[in-house]
């Protein structure tokens, strides 16, 4: 495969884990030597690696460049993650620390609630119990 199909390759990759994550390319990722990282969505920062072969070898110097990218000097201070596609099935790697305070953190259940909801919820509430606090902008 030349060079001009596998770059075209990562950045369908690329294109489709932002797509997917609900997260935005970062623009001048891999050209410049302060932008290392690819996709940034929510609080983690991406590093997208592509390849149709059967394996990928996922190293020690990867892991150091995403974690340096998403929290080292000039990086965003969010958790760093690796996406990885071998042929057609999507990987991810985290560091297990942060998978772990990511599945223990407290979620929130239910949908948002809506301004015409917060609307109907604050009438619902005799105007003299309600608190200043309790407006809906």
């Amino acid at each position: 495969m030349s060079w001009q199909a596998s770059r075209e390759h990562g950045l369908e990759w690329e294109e489709d884990w932002a797509k997917r994550i609900g997260g935005k390319l970062v623009s001048g990722s891999g050209n410049t030597f302060y932008c290392k990282l690819d996709v940034g969505g929510r609080q983690i920062l991406w590093s997208l690696k592509a390849t149709r072969g059967d394996s990928y070898p996922l190293s020690r110097g990867e892991l150091e460049e995403a974690t340096a990218g998403a929290r080292g000097l000039g990086g965003p201070g969010v958790i760093p993650g690796m996406a990885v596609r071998i042929a057609h099935f999507d990987t991810v790697t985290l560091v297990a620390e942060d998978l772990i305070s990511i599945l223990t953190a407290p979620a929130e259940y239910g949908i948002p609630e809506s301004k015409t909801g917060a609307r109907r919820r604050r009438a619902s509430i005799p105007s003299l119990l309600r608190g200043d606090d309790d407006a809906v902008a």
